[in-house]
């Protein structure tokens, strides 16, 4: 299923933001919302034929909605952020996966922005 997924990913060219709209079949569709939908990192992430990667600027928007579900996704799993620190718990999981995460310059340095992450610390 990834390797489809991939492969849908790399030819969504030519909507307002970047990406053509498409169908796929439904089975696949709640796999493509988890991972593929406009305000996930990966959805921003072209991949060649040939191997290369390129990160596209996530606008604005998404980049919030990003932020917002995985504010979201530390609360269902019952963590709190610390007094009056709103993004302490993110600002953690972002450290600790931000690595693993394929973004944008522009995007990234927003990203660390929002959650409080100081670039020159």
């Amino acid at each position: 299923m990834q390797r489809c997924i991939r492969s849908i990913a790399i030819h969504n060219l030519g909507n307002q933001e970047g990406r053509a709209q498409f169908s796929i079949p439904a089975k696949a569709g709640s796999t493509l919302a988890l991972f593929y939908g406009p305000h996930h990192h990966q959805y921003w992430v072209l991949r060649e034929d040939d191997g290369p990667e390129h990160c596209l600027e996530m606008p604005e928007r998404y980049v919030k909605e990003m932020v917002a579900d995985w504010y979201g996704a530390g609360r269902a799993l019952g963590k709190r952020p610390a007094p009056h620190d709103r993004y302490s718990e993110v600002r953690k999981w972002y450290r600790a996966n931000f690595d693993k995460m394929l973004l944008n310059q522009k995007t990234r340095r927003r990203v660390e922005e929002m959650i409080g992450i100081d670039p020159w610390a």
